[in-house]
């Protein structure tokens, strides 16, 4: 298991849940979502506001490229990098300090 990949599953729960309308059976980890068309300019905002929020972090715009943007894998490499505080996703943590 990667560093990286406790951060699949709420991204790939926030995707499904707002942007695929709860029909993501077929949403793999590294399905294409540029290609397939399940990320667009806004969504990608909201994708990163979301990322920023449940894990407390950074992303710079400079780091919002289509090769960062790819894949669930792809973005949760990304928070990865940025989080600090390591794999709070793979801990069950809410992101939530306190304990």
């Amino acid at each position: 298991m990667g560093e990286s990949d406790g951060y699949v599953r709420p991204l790939r729960e926030f995707v499904v849940g707002r942007f695929l309308e709860g029909q993501g059976e077929d949403l793999r980890s590294d399905s294409p979502l540029l290609e397939l068309g399940i990320l667009d300019s806004f969504s990608i905002m909201e994708i990163v506001a979301f990322s920023e929020e449940r894990f407390g972090i950074r992303i710079p715009e400079t780091e919002l490229t289509p090769a960062n943007l790819s894949s669930l894998t792809a973005l949760a490499r990304l928070i990865a990098r940025h989080d600090a505080r390591g794999d709070i996703a793979a801990r069950g943590d809410s992101g939530q300090d306190g304990g």
